[in-house]
């Protein structure tokens, strides 16, 4: 920066103005990056065509598994006594592994409804229920005339976990199970003489999906990108203040490079000219 070419005034100009660009250069980072920053990230995380997160929207980055279990119904013999009450055994899991790849894509499609999807036609006006696994978090009721359903919140809720600064899912897990609900009918041979009207399990499906290693470590580095700015506005901070405080003393004390040398040239007084008398 300073070499023997620089006159003192360009080393203070040299010193003085970079310790000053750094002291500016290290507040704004440390009073603005933070909020810069997460505007910034925010702004890659909506979806649209060649958005950031486009790609993994169209291919799902992380395997979604799939997992069924099925309900066997072990006592059929005792249909028709009142004295045993139906009794189911679950049977599984069978996992697969879904790779989605969403295709024939349209953007701002017309005529798109949302909220609501009609199902009732699809089976029939039949007595089909949804619930949560084993009727966790039900009625007694669904559960009384039937024997080995054993709900409990560690097996059968439903969970996402969430990142709360940007809301990007972690984990998610979600189950449902369909139940038919089985009930004495007259003109039905086979329910006429039924002992119990109950819902039977039919089914449980599970979907469940993690963030893989890679993805959380960018997760993570955007959650670190506010404090990192931080930590660097402070040190350029500090280093902008040392370089203005080395300069000050540099200059109280007159060590600036070849300052010396000014000054002895600004000693030295011109010699008076006298007259030799000869004799």
């Amino acid at each position: 920066m300073c070499c023997n070419c620089c006159s003192v005034r360009q080393q203070k100009i040299w010193v003085f103005g970079l310790g000053t660009f750094l002291v500016i250069l290290g507040t704004v980072l440390l009073s603005a990056w933070p909020s810069l920053s997460r505007q910034l990230i925010r702004g890659m995380l909506p979806l649209a065509p060649n958005s950031f997160l486009y790609k993994s929207w169209v291919a799902a980055p992380v395997p979604v598994y799939s997992t069924f279990y099925l309900f066997n119904w072990t006592n059929p013999e005792d249909f028709n006594n009142t004295d045993v009450k139906p009794h189911y055994e679950q049977l599984g899991p069978y996992t697969f592994s879904d790779y989605k790849v969403k295709e024939d894509l349209f953007w701002q499609q017309p005529e798109v409804t949302f909220d609501a999807r009609h199902f009732s036609p699809l089976t029939y006006h039949g007595p089909f229920y949804v619930s949560h696994p084993h009727f966790y978090m039900t009625d007694e009721s669904y559960r009384e005339n039937t024997t080995g359903l054993l709900p409990n919140a560690q097996e059968h809720s439903m969970h996402v976990v969430m990142e709360p600064t940007y809301g990007i899912p972690i984990s998610l897990k979600g189950q449902v199970m369909l139940s038919a609900f089985v009930q004495r009918d007259e003109e039905i041979d086979h329910l006429k003489d039924i002992a119990y009207d109950h819902y039977a399990p039919m089914f449980m499906y599970q979907l469940y999906a993690d963030l893989d290693d890679d993805h959380i470590r960018l997760l993570k580095l955007g959650l670190s990108v506010p404090r990192i700015g931080q930590f660097t506005g402070l040190g350029l901070l500090l280093i902008g203040l040392i370089v203005v405080i080395v300069g000050v003393i540099v200059t109280m004390k007159h060590k600036w490079h070849n300052e010396w040398k000014t000054e002895a040239v600004d000693d030295v007084k011109p010699l008076e000219n006298k007259g030799v008398n000869s004799e």
